[in-house]
Parts: structure tokens; C-alpha cells; sequence
């Protein structure tokens, strides 16, 4: 991901202020989840290429943190 393409991905979400939080690519993780309605959990990486599975974020740490938001989308 280019520093463009987080920018405009960003503005397209209604961003008005963001923060960097990490520049080690090794570090730098985006996973979406979406539970299915009977009840699995589907991860999937914003880019392919990132490291890490998602699950981490499942289980507690005392080292990090994450923020997490619920979207729902606008009708169509």
C-alpha cells in the first residue's frame, strides 16, 4: 500500500484525522472480520502481502492495543 492509496482509502471512509501508528512493515497490520450468520469468523488481510494472520487480535495482550469500529453500511 502506497502512502496515496492510504490516503484516499482514508478520505473515501470520511477520515478527517489520522495518525501514522507503525512504519515497520513487519508490524504494520489491517485485517477485516466478518462473522457469518452462522457463526464462523472470516478473516481476510487489507493487502495480501502483510504479515500475520488476524488471529492474534482475537486473544488479549499486554504489550498492544487495537481500535476497532462496527460498520454498517448505508442502504442502497
Amino acid at each position: 500500500m502506497t502512502a496515496q492509496t492510504l490516503a484516499d482509502a482514508l478520505h473515501a471512509a470520511g477520515v478527517v484525522m489520522a495518525m501514522q501508528t507503525d512504519i515497520n512493515p513487519y508490524w504494520v497490520h489491517v485485517f477485516l472480520y466478518t462473522q457469518h450468520a452462522y457463526g464462523t469468523l472470516h478473516i481476510s488481510k487489507l493487502n495480501p502481502d502483510m504479515y500475520g494472520s488476524g488471529t492474534k487480535y482475537l486473544y488479549g495482550t499486554e504489550r498492544d492495543f487495537f481500535y476497532l469500529i462496527r460498520f454498517t453500511p448505508p442502504p442502497v
